[in-house]
């Protein structure tokens, strides 16, 4: 992000304005079809067991879902579900403490 938002007239991407994109989460089906889709184009081994435990305990965000696929690529289930809702968690608590901090003008 740091590479798009300071860049230098040479490099690619220089003068394009980075563009906010807000995603909901999404239904269970399709969260659950891209964890498999993306398990499959990585070829992990995978059960619907491991799918289903990833989105009651992730939920359907997008972003948690890429954390638990990416790390799942390289690590076994269990690892790369705790490592991806510690990593979840860390940003969840980030975003609160940045708007408690503007809500009280510091």
């Amino acid at each position: 992000m740091k590479t798009l938002l300071e860049q230098k007239g040479e490099q690619p991407l220089a003068g394009r304005n980075p563009v906010k994109i807000t995603l909901k989460p999404w239904d269970y089906e399709t969260a659950k079809e891209y964890l498999k889709l993306g398990l499959e184009e990585c070829g992990v081994a995978h059960s619907d067991k491991e799918i289903q435990e990833a989105l009651s305990i992730l939920g359907t965000l997008v972003g948690w879902l890429n954390f638990y696929g990416v790390n799942r690529c390289v690590k076994p289930h269990g690892d790369a579900l705790k490592e991806s809702l510690e990593e979840a968690i860390s940003i969840a608590l980030s975003e609160l403490k940045k708007n408690l901090q503007i809500r009280s003008g510091k």
